[in-house]
């Protein structure tokens, strides 16, 4: 039986300290710091840990006093039994105001967010530090509310992916958050379940917190965000790409291979710091989703002898390009429309039009099917 404590929790205003130990070795503190002066209320406090366990305990005590409402959303999401030093009142009710805050990091999906979400749209931002530290210059230009941490330095990060959202967690209550949103894309994880996705579930943790999902980008490719951040924020690209990876990194490279096609397609000078072209292919095609994925339009629309960062693609592949327009890549699948917050939808439909961003046509569906059904032989699709 997996168990883990979170005690000693001491909460100052901006800062929250804290010590775990598991039964499966792992123990040490963790800290939580905040860019403003707040003491997030002790709910929040622990759903913000509860996107740390996902569902790898079955039994988690927490060294708060929590709401009844609090302590079984958790016991719910993380499918374990919860202790608590204490029951405390219930957390206020949700009020209706139709506040949007998005967790940015900087990079393209983040820019496309921010373009196409309301003007008072509030930023939050995690500061994990060590290699992800060259992403904070960059993200500073903003005005972000950031929640520093040394998560990543811990085994937690790999029980579930919504630690990466800690800091709207614990800062719903400062900024009235209603409608939460990441960066979210029609990538790998999307397409591998598109109906789950489109479905717009509200994860457990924001859902008890008093956020639901707006994913503003979840109807957009990678090829769309791009288009969308580079119209929008052209002097902000060089930086923005600088910040995402290290140079030598496959992400940068194709990143890099991103904004060329984009630029090229459509016109746009844009400048960026080129980082040298790879003497290899960094993966084999059936070996990365995203990769793959993005792939097949950058091979559409750059020069045949564009060294991209996958190799020994199949045939049955360059004949798919070949007899495709690809033109779904720049335009918004409507299945992730249908269940968006009604609130944001004529919003958010506005500003896709903004941005000359279309629906799929039927031409467009058929090529996306095909797409799916090419990448079945390599992934798990369903």
């Amino acid at each position: 039986m997996n168990k883990i404590r979170f005690e000693n929790i001491h909460i100052q205003k901006g800062r929250i300290d804290l010590d775990y130990e598991d039964t499966l070795d792992q123990k040490g503190n963790l800290y939580f710091e905040l860019n403003v002066p707040v003491s997030p209320r002790n709910d929040l406090i622990a759903l913000a840990l509860s996107t740390l366990c996902g569902q790898k305990y079955d039994a988690i005590h927490i060294g708060l006093s929590i709401s009844q409402e609090t302590k079984g959303a958790i016991e719910s999401f993380c499918r374990a039994e919860v202790s608590v030093e204490g029951i405390s009142d219930a957390s206020a009710s949700k009020a209706n105001r139709n506040n949007v805050t998005l967790n940015f990091s900087g990079g393209f999906d983040s820019l496309a967010a921010l373009a196409l979400m309301p003007r008072e749209t509030q930023l939050v931002s995690m500061d994990f530090g060590g290699p992800f530290q060259r992403e904070m210059p960059f993200i500073e230009r903003f005005d972000t509310a950031i929640c520093r941490t040394n998560i990543i330095d811990t085994d937690f990060r790999r029980n579930s992916w919504m630690f990466m959202g800690i800091g709207s967690i614990l800062l719903r209550d400062y900024l009235q958050t209603d409608f939460n949103t990441f960066g979210s894309i029609l990538g790998a994880s999307v397409i591998s379940d598109s109906r789950r996705a489109a479905s717009n579930t509200s994860p457990a943790p924001f859902k008890e917190a008093g956020m639901e999902n707006a994913p503003y980008v979840m109807t957009l490719t990678e090829a769309a965000t791009a288009k969308v951040a580079m119209q929008a924020n052209p002097d902000m690209i060089r930086a923005s790409l600088n910040s995402l990876a290290n140079p030598k990194e496959e992400k940068r490279y194709r990143k890099q291979l991103l904004v060329q096609a984009v630029a090229k397609r459509h016109g746009l000078d844009i400048e960026i710091d080129a980082v040298p072209t790879p003497s290899s292919h960094r993966f084999k095609w059936g070996e990365n989703f995203q990769a793959d994925f993005i792939t097949l339009y950058l091979m559409k629309h750059l020069d045949q002898d564009t060294q991209l960062t996958v190799g020994e693609i199949p045939e049955s592949v360059h004949k798919l390009v070949e007899s495709s327009s690809f033109d779904f890549y720049e335009r918004y699948n409507p299945n992730f429309i249908t269940h968006f917050p009604k609130e944001l939808r004529a919003g958010l439909l506005q500003r896709l039009n903004d941005f000359d961003l279309l629906p799929y046509t039927e031409n467009d569906w058929v090529e996306f099917s095909r797409v799916r059904e090419m990448l079945k032989i390599y992934y798990n699709i369903v």
